[in-house]
C-alpha cells in the first residue's frame, strides 16, 4: 500500500452511487464502494470473494445483462 492515494479510489469511495468494478469475461468483482456493498448487504471486503453472478437471483441474467452491455458498447462505441 501507498501513501498516496489512488484518486480515482477516492472519487468512487465518495460517490453516493453505488459502483462496482468487475472483469467483463467472469464477473470477477474487482472494486465496490460502500454503497454498493451495503446495497448487496455484505461488507465490501465480503463482496469481493465473490463473481457479479452471485448477486443475480438467475445467475444467467449476469451473462444477458454482460451481452446487452457489450452490444450497446459496440454500437456506441463504447459509450
Amino acid at each position: 500500500m501507498t501513501d498516496n492515494p489512488d484518486p480515482l479510489t477516492e472519487v468512487l469511495d465518495s460517490s453516493p452511487t453505488a459502483v462496482v468494478v468487475s472483469t467483463l469475461a467472469s464477473g470477477t468483482i474487482l472494486y465496490v464502494n460502500d454503497v454498493m456493498a451495503s446495497f448487496l448487504g455484505v461488507p465490501r471486503n465480503e463482496a469481493l470473494k465473490h463473481s457479479t453472478a452471485s448477486y443475480f437471483i438467475d445467475p444467467n441474467d449476469r451473462i444477458r445483462v454482460r451481452d446487452a452491455r457489450c452490444s450497446t458498447a459496440a454500437t456506441t462505441g463504447g459509450r
